[in-house]
């Protein structure tokens, strides 16, 4: 199995991207994302439940192109990264996606595509929840959907 830690590609163009791919054998890949936030603060868990929809988001498009696929839910509260498996057969299909999510997620310095990048996916999880769309990866929603309605029993105590 291939493996790939997306933010080692930080910086990477398409064509390096997909030389890489090109370079493993074989269609079966690891990938992960790695974490470094624990929740100490409100500010700290809104980053870390934007994680999780980002991550939700391009497990998604993974899903979409991949015939086997599989994540792993960690521990909202940890360091653990967010990590796929998956086959994949196309990987010029499977570059494009990796590229698309590496310049707008990591690269935040190109705003354009961070801010194309987030829009979609925050539509992405607008319409999972209002059941518009299906999520593969919704385990990974589950804690901010868990986190909101924390939020919204606090509110109602008050």
């Amino acid at each position: 199995m291939n493996s790939l830690v997306l933010n080692n590609l930080e910086g990477n163009s398409f064509n390096q991207v997909y030389s890489l791919l090109l370079s493993n054998p074989g269609e079966s890949y690891e990938i992960d994302i790695a974490r470094t936030i624990i929740p100490r603060s409100l500010e700290d868990k809104r980053k870390i439940m934007s994680q999780f929809m980002y991550a939700a988001f391009i497990g998604q498009g993974i899903y979409d192109i991949a015939t086997n696929f599989s994540y792993w839910v960690p521990d909202p509260a940890s360091c653990e990264p967010f990590s796929f498996q998956c086959s994949i057969s196309n990987k010029e299909a499977f570059a494009d996606l990796l590229y698309d999510f590496i310049s707008g997620y990591f690269n935040y310095k190109n705003e354009k595509q961070a801010d194309k990048l987030k829009a979609r996916a925050e539509e992405f999880f607008s319409q999972t929840l209002k059941n518009e769309r299906e999520s593969i990866c919704r385990g990974l929603l589950q804690p901010i959907l868990d986190e909101v309605k924390t939020w919204k029993e606090n509110q109602n105590v008050k």
